[in-house]
């Protein structure tokens, strides 16, 4: 049963998600900004993460750039309702799939399944510091 992290600063989102994955037998943890989802990642093992760009403090892409940086490949998708030129280059940088708000449930499916498929395999698990 893949591990999911739904990161989001707007709590009605965050949670309606995470009922949304777990009624589909998905184990997740959520997050109410980048620090949290940071330090939730270090302590535990996820699968994917779903997050939000814009959030108070950091970003969702500072976020996914930090993991990169230390080397870990979860796999992420990323959704905004503000999908300008700089957040759409950054994220094909980071090779997050980007979903523009809004989208219909099934795209979201769609992805998140398509990435814990993909990703499975080569998934590493290092040691680093938020």
């Amino acid at each position: 049963m893949p591990q999911l992290l739904i990161v989001d600063d707007e709590a009605g989102y965050r949670e309606f998600l995470k009922k949304l994955f777990e009624a589909e037998g998905h184990r997740v943890e959520t997050a109410n900004d980048g620090r949290s989802a940071l330090a939730k990642i270090k302590d535990k093992h996820c699968d994917l993460i779903v997050s939000d760009v814009r959030m108070p403090g950091i970003s969702g892409l500072d976020v996914i750039d930090r993991l990169r940086e230390a080397g870990d490949t979860t796999p992420v998708v990323i959704v905004t309702a503000f999908p300008q030129g700089d957040v759409v280059e950054r994220a094909r940088g980071l090779e997050v799939r980007l979903l523009s708000k809004p989208f219909d449930l099934e795209t979201l499916r769609v992805a998140v399944d398509w990435a814990i498929r993909s990703n499975a395999p080569r998934r590493a698990r290092l040691d680093w510091s938020p």
